[in-house]
């Protein structure tokens, strides 16, 4: 069932800057026991049949570090606060993609996962998970990044399958659906 909360705007959050002379705020710990939320977005993340298109949602591209972003429940502890956020970001990418010629996605809900069920996996290869504060783009924001095991260069194409495999398993609770206004 759709979240039918009024979805916030990113000034109605505290910890987001006010103007361009705000400084980011200070990287904080994150604690095995918080949990975090993946923003979903259709088209490219779910599938015709309303399944998740697991490469997707977790692509841990070497262009963005191996990297995926996620919103801190402690800083966003509502769904509709995550909502917010997801919101937020279609509006922009619609905007960019419209610049384009394109069709923007559709913020579709989040999916959650405990830090701990993510630090403490790992593929077959040995390459673990990381799961750190990362303030540039507001309070909220943090990283699940792949670690790569020692004396690997980069992920291969069965690791990277081993990774949404991980993913999928911990992001378990299935989609908090959202329907922006």
């Amino acid at each position: 069932m759709a979240d039918t909360s009024l979805p916030l705007s990113s000034s109605t959050f505290p910890s987001e800057p006010d103007d361009a002379t705000t400084a980011t705020p200070a990287v904080r710990d994150i604690s095995d026991d918080d949990v975090v939320s993946r923003h979903i977005f259709a088209p490219r993340m779910v599938g015709p049949a309303a399944d998740f298109v697991w490469e997707e949602v977790f692509q841990f591209s070497t262009s963005h570090g191996l990297a995926e972003s996620v919103a801190l429940r402690t800083v966003v502890p509502t769904d509709g606060e995550v909502h917010g956020l997801g919101c937020d970001k279609q509006a922009r990418d619609r905007a960019r993609d419209e610049a384009r010629g394109r069709a923007g996605p559709t913020y579709r809900g989040c999916i959650d996962a405990l830090v701990r069920a993510i630090r403490t996996r790992h593929t077959t290869n040995k390459h673990r998970f990381s799961v750190t504060h990362a303030p540039e783009e507001g309070d909220w924001h943090a990283r699940i990044t792949v670690m790569l095991a020692e004396g690997t260069a980069k992920l291969s194409k069965q690791d990277k399958q081993d990774v949404r495999e991980i993913m999928a398993q911990v992001f378990d609770g299935g989609l908090k659906g959202h329907t922006c206004p």
